[in-house]
């Protein structure tokens, strides 16, 4: 990485995600809710902040996975997140906002040049769906900026990029181009750059036992009959679909 970012630091930023702070007023305590993190600037719902909609999971709270969870995402050493409000893009684009917020104006160039500017992606072609798979009709519908973004990140970190085992909603909608359509059975997208973690191994083969999820597709191809597992292994050494132990 050509930026000295800490990793630490990065990743309990993405963890944290659109959380709120809690501040004393005249003795009584208020929930302060930063606005970067609505839809939209003037909102003032806050039941309509997603941190109403967010939750992480690692190897001690694994015992409350239950219900129609989608998670999104997962880092190197098996933490994930869930949410049912934001995309993927949006929830590592909290990330870079939570990083940045206490730096300096020198870091906070260095780190939007790098990767970028979260104010400005805040609004970025937010209908537009954003394919990591580079297939033949992979230009098609593609917000490609994103995708190229998102991989970096993706390269960087050792982020696992998740949808399911039941997301409410399919690709090609609004806000990143998380989703538009309700779905009703199981189906557990994967998609990673590199080798897994042990950890990461350990958190994705207990998702799968626990909903009794069946066959692993490593080709990615959602319409496999019986399969609602899909590996998207961009990796160089394609060991992912032995990792999980799936025939």
């Amino acid at each position: 990485m050509s930026v000295n970012i800490d990793n630490e630091e990065l990743k309990a930023c993405l963890l944290k995600g659109c959380e709120s702070t809690f501040i004393d007023k005249e003795d009584v305590v208020l929930e302060v809710f930063d606005k970067f993190f609505f839809d939209k600037e003037d909102l003032t719902d806050t039941l309509s902040h997603p941190t109403k909609w967010w939750k992480t999971y690692d190897v001690g709270t694994l015992h409350e996975v239950s219900g129609r969870i989608s998670f999104m995402w997962l880092t190197e050493d098996g933490r994930a997140i869930r949410s049912d409000r934001g995309s993927h893009f949006t929830i590592l684009n909290w990330a870079l906002y939570n990083y940045l917020k206490d730096k300096s104006e020198e870091k906070k160039k260095e780190v939007t040049e790098y990767f970028w500017n979260p104010y400005e992606v805040k609004y970025h072609n937010a209908d537009e769906p954003i394919v990591l798979e580079k297939k033949q009709n992979y230009e098609n519908g593609n917000n490609l900026e994103l995708a190229e973004l998102m991989e970096k990140f993706m390269r960087e970190f050792k982020l696992v990029r998740l949808s399911g085992p039941y997301r409410n909603k399919e690709f090609g909608g609004s806000s990143y181009g998380h989703a538009s359509k309700l779905l009703e059975r199981a189906s557990f997208t994967i998609e990673s750059f590199h080798t897994l973690t042990k950890q990461q191994v350990d958190f994705l083969k207990y998702i799968i036992d626990y909903y009794k999820l069946l066959n692993v597709d490593v080709s990615g191809d959602n319409s496999g009959i019986g399969s609602e597992v899909h590996v998207l292994d961009f990796s160089n050494r394609q060991l992912i679909k032995k990792q999980l132990q799936q025939k």
